[in-house]
């Protein structure tokens, strides 16, 4: 083999090979993203009969609405609450369950914390001194 001949077999090879990389790049893109895509399904369908056997319950028991916390962090975490990555797939949800009828939207509320009692009690062991807060973001039901 001439050196002009292993430079264009070598050039063709690398072009090759670069050509599979990109191929084998989109597939795993294209896998990545119909994964995602299964997740988010799961992820709402999960949710969605959550809701609809908590609104089961609570009309067997009398009651006229349902609470789903979505997230609950403590208020000095400011990053962005985890159902926010779902938030069309949340929207989907909620607009089936206004199909039905169902009045659903989404509170925050801040929830105090206080475990004081316990912690005098024990004498120091158990618990916290000082009260500490959530805000809970809940989906609500009415109906």
């Amino acid at each position: 083999m001439t050196a002009k001949e292993a430079l264009m077999l070598s050039e063709k090879n690398a072009q090759d090979i670069a050509e599979q990389k990109r191929k084998d790049a989109e597939i795993a893109a294209a896998l990545a993203e119909r994964e995602l895509k299964l997740r988010r399904q799961k992820w709402q369908q999960h949710l969605e009969s959550d809701l609809r056997r908590s609104i089961e319950w609570a009309v067997q028991n009398g009651r006229r609405k349902v609470e789903h916390t979505l997230d609950s962090r403590q208020t000095h975490d400011h990053s962005s609450p985890e159902y926010s990555d779902y938030a069309s797939e949340l929207n989907a949800v909620m607009e089936n369950l206004q199909n039905d009828g169902y009045a659903a939207n989404i509170q925050v509320k801040t929830v105090v914390h206080d475990e004081s009692g316990a912690y005098m009690n024990s004498g120091g062991e158990c618990g916290s001194e000082t009260p500490w807060y959530t805000n809970d973001t809940t989906l609500v039901i009415q109906w």
